[in-house]
Formats: C-alpha cells, sequence, structure tokens
C-alpha cells in the first residue's frame, strides 16, 4: 500500500515490506522516516519500493557502515535540537575521511574502529576530539542493536588514548581586577557582557539569550530559562543564518543564579544605556545626536536645492527646444516665438520656485521625520518619525510619506494654492501671492488658525528664496548668475 503516516510537522514514516526471494512471503520489514512534504514521502517511498523490486535496497544484510549512518542521522535530525544534530554529523563525517564507510556494517568490529582512534592519536589530534568522535560513533551502532542489524556495538570495547591533562588556570584576585580594569579602560561592545560574564559564569549562548523579564533586581536573582542561538549551515542547500531562540539542554542548566550588589548595579547600567539608544540612537551622546540631526538637516537642504537646480536645467533646456522647433517649423515669428519661450520658462521656473519653498516649510515644521496635521483636537500635530497609521477621514491631511521626502497634498491640478479638503463640508482654502520683487507679500485664508500659519510660512520662505536669488551670483541677479 502506498500509505505514509504523519510523524509530527513535515514528518512522515513508513514501512517497506520485504519478500523471500522469487515468493510473496514476507521475510522482514523495515521502518523509514521522511522529512518533508506527503508527496515527497510517497516519491521517496515509491523510489524505495522500485529499488526492492530491482534487489538494489539497501537491508541490514547488505548496507555499509556509511549507508547506515546517512539513514541514522535523517532519523536523529529530527529528534534533537539543529545544533546537536550538526555537532553530531560533524564528528561523524571522520568515518567517510577513513575506509569505515565502506565496510558492511554486519561485519564491522571493534579492531576496525580501534585502529581510526589509534590514526586520530598519532595525527595529534587532542584527547577530546577523539574522545568525541568515539561517542558520537556510539550513539548510532546503539541503535543498530536495537534494530537487530548487529548483535552487539564495536564501540563499546574501544580503548581511548592516554589524556594528558592540561593544567587550568584560574586567575587571582589581582588577575581579574586587572582584566576589569583593562576592559573598561579600553571599552568595546562586548565589554558588559565579559564583565557580566564573570560575575554570573553565562555560557556564551545564556548570555545572548538574556531578558529583562529574566532579572529580579529586588531579590537579587536571574532566572536563567532561555538561551540564544545562531542558526548553523547544514549544506549549500540550507545555509542558515539568523537566530532562534530555545530553553536550556538539561533540568540543571535550567537554574536560578544569585547575582551580587555589584551585579545588579551593572545590569541598572545596561539597561539605562538601552534606554538611552531607543531614544537618540545606538552609540551617540544627546549632544552626538543633536550634531548628527543638524547634519542630516543641512544634507537635505542641499538636497533641495539640487533639486531645484535641476528643475531650472530642465526648464531652460525644454525652452530653448520649443524655440528652436518653432522656429524651424515657421509657426511664429522669432519675437512672438522668443516671447512665449520666455514666458513658459518663467512661468516653470516659478513652479520650481514655489515648490522649494513648500518643501522648505515643511522641513522647518520638522515634517522630513514624518508626520501629520490632525484635522481637530488637541495637539494639533503628530509625528510619525518611528512610523504608525493615520486614522481619521479620507482626507484634510498635510503629511509626510517618508524621513527624505516632503509631501504637500496639493489639488486636482497638482499645483499650489493648496486646497485642504476635510470630511464632509469643510474646505480649507490657502492662497499665497508673493511680489516678484520681494518686497512684498500677502496671504489670504479661508480657513482656521494652522492653515493661516502655514501659508504664512510658505509665503516667507518663497519671499526669502527670491531674494537670495536675486543677490549677485544668483539666477536673478541683475549681475548675472557669475558663472563664466
Amino acid at each position: 500500500m502506498m500509505e505514509v503516516y504523519p510523524d509530527g510537522p513535515g514528518r512522515w514514516h513508513f514501512w517497506i515490506d520485504i519478500y523471500y526471494k522469487g515468493t510473496t512471503t514476507r521475510k522482514s520489514r523495515q521502518h523509514r522516516r521522511y522529512k518533508g512534504t506527503k508527496s515527497e514521502a510517497l516519491k521517496y517511498k515509491r523510489q524505495l519500493l522500485r529499488e526492492r523490486d530491482e534487489g538494489r535496497l539497501i537491508t541490514k544484510t547488505n548496507q555499509t557502515l556509511g549507508q547506515f549512518l546517512e539513514s541514522w542521522l535523517d532519523e536523529y535530525e529530527m529528534t534533537v535540537g539543529i545544533s546537536t544534530f550538526k555537532t553530531a554529523r560533524d564528528h561523524l563525517s571522520r568515518v567517510w575521511k577513513t575506509s569505515l564507510h565502506e565496510i558492511p556494517l554486519a561485519n564491522l568490529d571493534t579492531e576496525y574502529i580501534q585502529d581510526v582512534i589509534n590514526g586520530m592519536n598519532k595525527d595529534g589530534l587532542s584527547y577530546g576530539t577523539v574522545k568525541n568522535f568515539r561517542d558520537n560513533l556510539r550513539h548510532p551502532l546503539n541503535r543498530a542493536v536495537e534494530l537487530k542489524y548487529i548483535s552487539e556495538n564495536p564501540v563499546l570495547l574501544c580503548r581511548l588514548p592516554k589524556e594528558s591533562r592540561k593544567r587550568k588556570i584560574i586567575w587571582t584576585r589581582e588577575q581579574l581586577d586587572g582584566y576589569l580594569g583593562y576592559i573598561n579602560e579600553n571599552r568595546s561592545m562586548y565589554t558588559d557582557a565579559f564583565e557580566l560574564i564573570l560575575f554570573t559564569g553565562f555560557r556564551r549562548a545564556e548570555i545572548c539569550g538574556l531578558h529583562w523579564s529574566m532579572v529580579n533586581f529586588e531579590d537579587r536573582y536571574i532566572d536563567m530559562n532561555k538561551t540564544r542561538h545562531s542558526m548553523p549551515s547544514l549544506g549549500p542547500d540550507r545555509p542558515g543564518g539568523g537566530w532562534y531562540e530555545t530553553e536550556p539542554k538539561t533540568e540543571t542548566s535550567n537554574r536560578y543564579i544569585e547575582i551580587s550588589p555589584k551585579c545588579v548595579a551593572l545590569l541598572r547600567k545596561i539597561q539605562a544605556e538601552q534606554a538611552h539608544y531607543a531614544k537618540y540612537g545606538h552609540g551617540f551622546t544627546a549632544k552626538q545626536a543633536e550634531e548628527v540631526r543638524a547634519l542630516s538637516k543641512a544634507q537635505a537642504d542641499f538636497n533641495i536645492q539640487l533639486e531645484f537646480a535641476g528643475s531650472i536645467q530642465d526648464a531652460l533646456k525644454q525652452g530653448f527646444r520649443d524655440m528652436f522647433m518653432t522656429l524651424i517649423n515657421e509657426t511664429e515669428s522669432f519675437s512672438d516665438a522668443i516671447k512665449n519661450v520666455l514666458s513658459n520658462m518663467l512661468q516653470m521656473m516659478a513652479e520650481a520656485f514655489m515648490q522649494m519653498a513648500v518643501q522648505k516649510a515643511m522641513m522647518s515644521m520638522g515634517f522630513r521625520e514624518g508626520g501629520i496635521f490632525t484635522q481637530r483636537g488637541s495637539g494639533g500635530y503628530k509625528s510619525f518619525a518611528g512610523g504608525g497609521i493615520a486614522s481619521g477621514p479620507a482626507s484634510g491631511y498635510g503629511a509626510v510619506l517618508h524621513g527624505t521626502e516632503a509631501v504637500v497634498p496639493l489639488g486636482n491640478d497638482k499645483a499650489i494654492p493648496v486646497e485642504f479638503k476635510g470630511g464632509g463640508a469643510s474646505v480649507s482654502n490657502v492662497t499665497v501671492n508673493v511680489s516678484a520683487s520681494g518686497g512684498q507679500q500677502t496671504t489670504t485664508t479661508k480657513a482656521g488658525e494652522r492653515e493661516r500659519k502655514l501659508g504664512q510660512m510658505i509665503a516667507a520662505a518663497v519671499q526669502g528664496e527670491i531674494l537670495t536669488q536675486q543677490a549677485p551670483g544668483g539666477i536673478l541677479s541683475p549681475y548675472g548668475d557669475g558663472g563664466g
């Protein structure tokens, strides 16, 4: 029967019947597991049945140690964490570096394995590496005994080389104080972590998995109930990356750890620094954060000037192109062509002036960080620098959609003046008139106080920009723009 049965999320298991040669009498059954989708598991079972019918199916009587370990690793991966699985697989990879993987499992004995262990010792590998290989090979062969593929585990009779114990180095109080002094004088992003490890004896995964909810400041203890690990790579198709959290492996690791008053003070300092970073940005003092904001504002202002210059350049190009096309086609006289071109160019330049003035006005109101005018209610302005959703009527807001854009809600003609429409019949019109000489500005409104102030700010900005450009070196200067 082509049946597979669920064995956990994304896991399946099934049996393959083995028959006596040339008969329909069942000789044995093989239990197999598969990790993937149900359709993939069915495809894998069909492949095994085809191998069985062709006499190529690996059974307990013909499989090699390497073939058995491959199937055992597939099964083992489903029962342990990813880091434990990777560790076991890495230690067992030495089997494929020797002739062990080619030996039939049924013929495997202690002598073969002992030769590999002795060779590792001669190659200068540490006692711990040799022991880890032996122990990790013992587990799958214990499983082979359970499945009655072999009668006994040949690893159990293997001897390890003599351990050359290294003298443990224990710091004196003076050495510890010296180290603490050094890391605090030469601070890095790991200084607090190193100091906390010395106070508590935390492992690397424990210090990475520490949350404030695990710290009891009043009773001075830490509830170590979580560890954090990096996702290891398991091959080209499983590159790993990222982090995951899990409970400690053993009950003894899931423990309460008393902390000293000095450790409490360190944790309080770290907590205060995190609150500071959340407000001013990681690694910045309040003064540095203000300097960064000033630089960002200067960069934004430069970008507006650059965009304005580009608009003027486009206007000049388009104007002269239209003039020459008119002269070539002889549709207008030279004087009329010049008059129309200059009129269109002035109109485009005026629009560019207005756009730049509006952007600067919105920047001065803090909209460069993202914000929105509320139609009514307290405050009148809500910052969206950290993101958010504007709720309320479908229209009636002046807003910035991104941290590097000033966005003005324009009318249907896509031009200034701006028409703000509130929900229902409420309409607010803002009209800005600025004298080209820069000597006078007029703002007329049919709106509330906020809209009136916005119109005044835009008018003042436009007037100021015109005066700036009329100065020597500006594009409106009667003495020229200062170019060569």
